[in-house]
Parts: structure tokens; C-alpha cells; sequence
């Protein structure tokens, strides 16, 4: 059995951000909703070998009303939470920013994405920046308080064609330095956008654009290794359904690991045979992998 999962806390998400499927209001078979306290419980006590949880995979988990719940019993069990996904940061409360830090949340990764309103609601849409940063230098102040290196705090930052500029990028690693967090820059591979300075972006960030084909072959989801998920983060939907993976919407309905166990329902017929096509050894076309884009591809 793995020893980590992701557990959906939250499908939704309050902002609009242009290629999201939440923010699109496209749920799929996700749906809408969010993880209770109660079946947290039940996750854990029915899956002991499970020792670290990843609480994002479609939404915003700071709109869980029961979050704080769910830190702070996962902190009595020994089992490590992260939000590495991504989080948008913008609605959360001084108490569960208190109860990060008190509770030893293992690590958190910001969605960053500009730093002015004017840059950070292109992509961001609906997103307060100001509010943001506040809430950042919330959780520094409060670590400082605890004297505390918890949670370990990521800047995700997608080099965007209106956010690439060297002010720009200058001010976000002045932003995470002065946060005591690391800056991970990344290109753009939603809207393809090669920037015209790239030696500029390469001396500032490390990243090395390649031109047009060479770049999309680089960047695009064909260049990833095959899904590795149903054998090292196994999906949990918020409504204990077994996904296929982080990204594909289809899950398999009959099998509910809240009431069965993950255990169980990995070693389901389903899930052998999904294994089976992942590894090239035939196609079944009644798994949730069938109907994967990325596997098609």
C-alpha cells in the first residue's frame, strides 16, 4: 500500500482563473463539495499506513468550514498534511492561519502569479493581492510567534507574457525572500507565451526557452512520464469516490473509500485493470483511464 494519498478537501474555488475547469464552473464528476471532518476521521483510522495527505486537487481548500477540524486531528495522529497543489491564499482565517503554524502543517505552496493587482488578477481573476500578501505576512509573523519552521512556504510563480517583466520577477523573489519562502518560477504552459527576453528570464529565474516546437515538446504534458498515481498518491474525492488520477474527472462510483477502506478498493478488479493498461498490457475501455485525454495522447 502507498504511503500518501490526495484527499480532496475542497472542489471549489472562488476565483475564475481562464483554463480552470473549477473556475469555468466545470465540476465533472468531481462535483461540488468538501471534505467533512467525520470522514477525515474515517480516512485515517480505516488507512493507517497512510502517513502524509495532500489536501488540493481541484478547489481551494481554505473555503473547507471544517479545515481546522481536520488540522489539528491529523497533527494528534502523526499524519502529515500538505497543500502542494496550490493554494490561492485568498480567503483564510486568522485562526486557521494560527492552527497551520500550532499543528505543524508540513507545507504550503502559494499561487503567487504577479505582483501588483494589475498583473495578478489577469490570470487570478477574482483575486485580491493586497489581501494576499496580508495573509502571507500573517503566517510569517505568526511562525515567528511559535518560533517555528511550519509550514514550509512555496511561491508558485507562472511566467506569464504580462507578468515576465525583470521588475516584476525582481519583486517576487523579494516577496518570498522577505517571507522566509522559496520561489519556484515556472513557464507558461497553458497559453504557450515564449518571452522576448528570454536571456533576461534566464539569468533571473533559470529557466531556458527553447523556440516554438522545440518548446511545446519540452513543456507540454506529452513530455511527462506516464501517471504514476494509482501507485504513489492515490485519488480520494472529497466524497470518498476513487478517482483515477489528480486529473482525469471520471472515478469509479461502486467503489467508496470511506466505507470500504483505500485498501480495498485498490485491490479492486477496476483498478488491476487500469494498473494493467498504465503499463501497456491491453485497453479496458470500462476504467476511468479510458476516457483520459492525456492517456489517449
Amino acid at each position: 500500500m502507498p504511503s500518501n494519498a490526495i484527499l480532496d478537501a475542497c472542489t471549489f474555488c472562488q476565483l475564475s482563473c481562464p483554463n480552470c475547469a473549477v473556475g469555468k464552473g466545470e465540476y465533472g464528476d468531481f462535483g461540488k463539495g468538501y471534505l467533512t471532518f467525520e470522514n477525515f476521521v474515517k480516512f485515517v483510522e480505516m488507512n493507517p499506513f497512510i502517513k502524509r495527505i495532500e489536501l488540493v486537487n481541484r478547489g481551494e481548500i481554505f473555503l473547507n468550514p471544517e479545515l481546522g477540524e481536520i488540522i489539528e486531528f491529523a497533527h494528534e495522529k502523526n499524519v502529515l498534511l500538505t497543500a502542494w497543489k496550490g493554494v490561492n491564499f485568498n480567503d483564510v482565517s486568522d485562526n486557521i492561519i494560527e492552527s497551520l503554524v500550532a499543528n505543524r502543517f508540513t507545507l504550503i505552496s502559494v499561487n503567487l502569479d504577479g505582483t501588483t493587482q494589475e498583473s495578478y488578477e489577469k490570470y487570478r481573476k477574482g483575486g485580491d493581492f493586497s489581501t494576499l500578501l496580508s495573509n502571507l505576512k500573517k503566517l510569517w509573523i505568526c511562525k515567528k510567534a511559535y518560533s517555528s519552521d511550519r509550514p514550509i512556504l512555496k511561491l508558485s510563480y507562472t511566467l506569464f507574457e504580462h507578468n515576465c517583466s525583470k521588475e516584476e520577477i525582481r519583486r517576487a523573489k523579494k516577496i518570498a525572500q522577505e517571507l522566509d519562502a522559496t520561489i519556484d518560477f515556472s513557464p507558461d504552459n497553458i497559453f504557450m507565451h515564449i518571452p522576448q527576453d528570454s536571456q533576461m528570464i534566464y539569468e533571473e529565474t533559470g529557466i531556458l526557452y527553447k523556440e516554438n516546437l522545440e518548446y511545446q515538446d519540452t513543456f507540454t504534458r506529452k513530455a511527462n512520464p506516464p501517471c504514476l498515481d494509482l501507485w504513489k498518491f492515490p485519488v480520494v474525492n472529497y466524497n470518498g469516490r476513487l478517482m483515477g488520477c489528480y486529473c482525469n474527472g471520471a472515478g469509479l462510483s461502486d467503489f467508496n473509500v470511506f466505507e470500504l477502506g483505500l485498501k480495498k478498493c485498490l485491490e479492486s478488479e477496476p483498478v488491476r485493470r487500469m494498473k494493467k493498461m498504465l503499463m501497456g498490457d491491453g485497453v479496458y475501455e470500462d476504467v476511468p483511464c479510458a476516457l483520459c485525454w492525456d492517456y489517449r495522447q
